[in-house]
C-alpha cells in the first residue's frame, strides 16, 4: 500500500522484498489471529478508524512489543506503545 502510494520506494518487487526481509533477524512476521482480529474490533472506535491501522495496533498490542509510527493518530491515542 505504501508503495502504491509512492510512500516508499524500493528497488526489488515487493515479494523480493518481503523475501529480503524474513531472511533478516529483526524482522518477526505475525499472521492475523483470531486474539488480534478480537483485539482490533474493541476499544479503537474513536482514535484509530482505518481497519488496517487497527490491525497494525491490535497485532503490537496482542505480541507486547512497541510499535515504530509516524502514525499521529495511533500514537495519539496512547492504547499502543509507540517509538518515534
Amino acid at each position: 500500500m505504501l508503495i502504491n502510494k509512492k510512500r516508499i520506494e524500493i528497488d526489488s518487487s515487493f515479494l523480493e522484498f518481503i523475501d529480503l526481509l524474513k531472511k533478516t533477524r529483526n524482522y518477526i512476521f505475525q499472521p492475523i489471529t483470531p486474539e488480534i482480529a478480537d483485539i482490533s474490533t474493541s476499544g479503537f472506535d474513536e482514535f484509530i478508524s482505518d481497519p488496517v491501522d487497527r490491525i497494525i495496533a491490535a497485532t503490537a498490542i496482542f505480541s507486547n512489543t512497541q510499535l515504530l509510527t509516524a502514525d499521529k493518530i495511533i500514537r495519539k491515542s496512547k492504547l499502543v506503545n509507540t517509538i518515534w
